[in-house]
């Protein structure tokens, strides 16, 4: 059961709109919304195709359940439930509701937009998979980008699992003649927006996507697969068309009984519509993270190509060959091929420390949700566990050379010490505003977009979080990075070997300036001065004396998020 101190913390962070207006109502819901007899009519047509779709003794959850109340009448019938929701008021109430139940019921605060995040940790922690999930009343319609549900959903069940979803309609004529027959006349057409819909609850504001059938099923590739649609309340009313409706009942019933009969042939004009999702076999892998213009033209392939040959080329290097205690070192490596430019890095990293993560943990009184993308092994993503921050690692690679396959050996010793997600940084699958830092580790150079790399980081940070770029190439002026990258692909063939078109195939950004940055991602950039070795100091007039462009740096560059 969720404890009242996680409710506390999850009270005190900072909640979607949609979750803070439904806290405001939390303590009223169910005598507002219990007491109308549609809404009892509708909830019982998606409990009968619950029932029919998980047997007894089925491990369930339950996305956006609220106050309880379909997990309480689930779990009186013999299923094991958890219930999710972003409001940690409705946890509350529905934790109390549940406290009672002869079969496990228990709730907890988790918002749809970071379910993946979630299932993360909880294959962390060894948790089985559930056998099936369901979602009632148009919770995910609070969420505008089902993509990130579905990836977290996929995590959770097993393959065959059933995953049952009632969304709101987009042509429910209910709704249409009663908001008509009000006139109000926007009001009655406001399903059929396409984008971001106004919506205000408990005096709060927030807004609702009207997801169409065709989005809610491509969404769901290819991890689930849409086997049928019902509507739920084709010809009962909706909700507007209460108090009216519940003191007509023998109208009522007969509206009911004709629900019955055309939910699935007229399932598209419903008040709400219950799709039915079965999980696949697929893997929830990184491709899938890929932007869909990514996907289209081939640059997933590609991706996929020049990970597998980047894994290749960084064990001819001699990455990895150390082990459990390389890693252990590192930034700190003192000895091996790698050990001079590791001596830059390991500034870096204590200029980072110094310069932001202490005094941006200073200012919160609290430990930092530290975000390291472009993670390799995740070594920063372990010190920075060890300060006592909570941190998540994040690459494309997950090989055992240097990408986060590499740290296993260390989290067998250390378990959960800090998380791992296979995912592209061009498509997040993460939560928005729940980071600190979104700490960019010597990867930034590899974005194919540096405005939608730097857009999707900004999203994903608190405001008056931090973006951060670390041991990136940053050059004064662009002509001297352009001759640089000029330089790297005339010597590809001789640094590369075989691997030279893989790795040189896609259109990385390569080198970074104060200029690139500010255009993808205007805010005020600031630049901290790392202190390199004497060798590296005196790069610059070694290249004047010879005549060639000045060398790259790699300093810290920090930007606060508005």
């Amino acid at each position: 059961m969720t404890s009242r101190a996680a409710l506390a913390e999850a009270g005190q962070a900072t909640l979607p709109p949609a979750a803070l207006a439904f806290d405001a109502i939390a303590g009223v819901f169910d005598e507002r919304f219990g007491a109308w007899a549609s809404v009892a009519a509708q909830r019982r047509a998606v409990r009968r195709e619950l029932e029919r779709a998980f047997p007894p003794g089925s491990a369930l959850l339950e996305i956006g359940g609220g106050t309880g109340e379909d997990a309480a009448w689930l779990a009186d019938r013999g299923r094991a439930v958890l219930l999710t929701d972003a409001s940690p008021a409705m946890v509350e109430v529905a934790a109390r509701k549940l406290a009672r139940r002869a079969s496990p019921a228990s709730a907890e605060v988790v918002a749809a937009e970071a379910l993946e995040d979630w299932a993360i940790e909880r294959a962390r922690r060894g948790a089985a998979p559930f056998d099936g999930a369901f979602s009632n009343f148009a919770a995910l319609n609070c969420v505008a980008d089902l993509r990130p549900v579905a990836r977290g959903l996929a995590r959770l069940l097993r393959p065959g699992a059933p995953a049952l979803l009632v969304l709101f309609g987009t042509l429910p004529p209910g709704e249409l003649l009663v908001e008509l027959l009000r006139g109000r006349p926007r009001a009655a057409l406001r399903r059929l927006s396409r984008g971001d819909v106004p919506a205000r609850l408990g005096g709060r504001e927030f807004t609702v996507r009207y997801h169409r059938r065709r989005d809610v099923a491509r969404a769901f590739e290819p991890w689930f697969r849409l086997e049928a649609v019902r509507g739920i309340g084709v010809f009962v009313p909706p909700s507007a068309a209460e108090p009216w409706i519940t003191a007509h009942p023998r109208l009522l019933g007969a509206l009911e009984a004709l629900d019955a009969r055309a939910a699935g042939v007229l399932a598209r004009f419903g008040d709400h519509v219950l799709y039915r999702l079965v999980r696949t076999a697929a893997p929830v892998a990184a491709p899938s993270a890929l932007p869909a213009a990514d996907a289209a033209t081939g640059a997933a392939r590609r991706l996929r190509d020049f990970a597998r040959h980047y894994a290749a080329h960084r064990a001819a290097e001699g990455r990895g060959a150390g082990g459990l205690e390389e890693l252990l070192a590192l930034p700190y490596l003192r000895t091996g091929p790698q050990a001079a430019q590791w001596a830059v890095r390991a500034r870096t990293f204590d200029r980072f420390v110094a310069a932001v993560l202490a005094p941006t943990a200073r200012a919160a009184g609290r430990p930092l949700r530290v975000l390291d993308l472009g993670a390799g092994n995740g070594w920063l993503a372990r010190r920075v566990a060890e300060l006592g921050h909570e941190a998540l690692a994040l690459d494309i690679r997950d090989d055992a050379v240097d990408g986060l396959g590499a740290a296993a050996g260390y989290l067998r010793e250390r378990p959960g010490a800090f998380g791992r997600v296979v995912a592209s940084f061009d498509a997040l699958p993460l939560r928005a505003g729940r980071w600190d830092l979104a700490v960019f580790n010597a990867s930034l150079h590899y974005a194919l977009d540096l405005a939608v790399v730097l857009r999707e980081a900004a999203r994903v940070v608190r405001p008056g979080g931090r973006i951060v770029v670390l041991d990136s190439p940053f050059y004064r002026r662009a002509e001297h990075g352009e001759a640089m990258v000029v330089e790297k692909r005339a010597a590809a063939a001789a640094r590369f070997g075989e691997r030279a078109d893989a790795l040189m195939s896609l259109p990385f950004v390569e080198f970074l300036t104060r200029g690139r940055l500010e255009a993808a991602y205007p805010g005020a950039w600031r630049r901290h001065r790392v202190r390199y070795p004497l060798r590296h100091e005196l790069r610059p007039v070694v290249a004047a004396l010879r005549r060639r462009r000045p060398p790259s740096r790699f300093d810290l560059w920090e930007c606060i998020v508005a």
